[in-house]
């Protein structure tokens, strides 16, 4: 039986051997620093791994072992999604396993946010869960349950509890500083400000307004202290 790729004769199969063989290459020196020493071997890069997130409860059938049982909000690494059925790793304990595929959204995904929210509580959250800081401001990407879809300002999406949040009708425009004014040092939610500092108003419904600054911090500031800007 003649092999995949072989030659149907031995001279011309040699002779195919040397036609492709690769010429002997120079040995290249190393790269050397201005002091003469040489430069260290580039770290070795790491693969990147594709992350998904759990749109649904799912319990896997007791007779199938592969698959894997998941809440919620739950994080896998996606090992292989060739197929409908994705083998991934479950962040919470290591298992690995198969999961369906239209029961997770991939993380990379950028979804644009339904409206923002404001934390009146801080919250320790759970491994699916994110936690809050009081005062701060999220982007409220599903609101469809008593648990919201959430994406908080370094990036990082979860779920919180929706009583937890309050949510934001941003008002659309702008204000500058009249006057410097230094925070509270015992009020984690209050920024500093210096005068004709300008801020985005995301909400400006009691006398301390939530502003968020140039360089993408939050808070509150006090509205007597803010002119309106177009």
């Amino acid at each position: 039986m003649q092999l995949r790729g072989s030659s149907s004769g031995t001279a011309d199969g040699a002779d195919q051997h040397t036609q492709y063989r690769r010429e002997e290459e120079t040995p290249i020196a190393p790269e050397t620093n201005s002091s003469g020493e040489p430069a260290p071997a580039p770290e070795e890069r790491k693969p990147t791994v594709s992350q998904a997130r759990a749109l649904f409860d799912y319990v896997a059938s007791p007779d199938d072992s592969p698959e894997l049982s998941f809440k919620k909000g739950e994080i896998f690494d996606i090992l292989d999604d060739s197929a409908k059925w994705w083998t991934v790793l479950k962040k919470m304990d290591g298992s690995t396993g198969i999961i369906p595929s239209n029961f997770v959204r991939r993380c990379d995904q950028k979804r644009d946010p339904r409206f923002q929210a404001k934390a009146l509580y801080g919250y320790q959250g759970q491994p699916e869960d994110v936690s809050l800081t009081k005062g701060e401001i999220l982007d409220v990407l599903d609101d469809a349950e008593n648990w919201w879809e959430v994406r908080k300002a370094c990036g990082s999406e979860g779920q919180a509890p929706s009583n937890y949040l309050r949510k934001l009708v941003t008002p659309g425009f702008r204000a500058e500083a009249l006057y410097d004014y230094r925070a509270a040092f015992d009020d984690p939610e209050e920024v500093s400000f210096s005068r004709f500092d300008t801020f985005e108003v995301l909400d400006n419904s009691g006398k301390w307004w939530t502003v968020r600054k140039a360089d993408g911090r939050t808070g509150i500031a006090p509205s007597n202290f803010l002119q309106v800007i177009t």
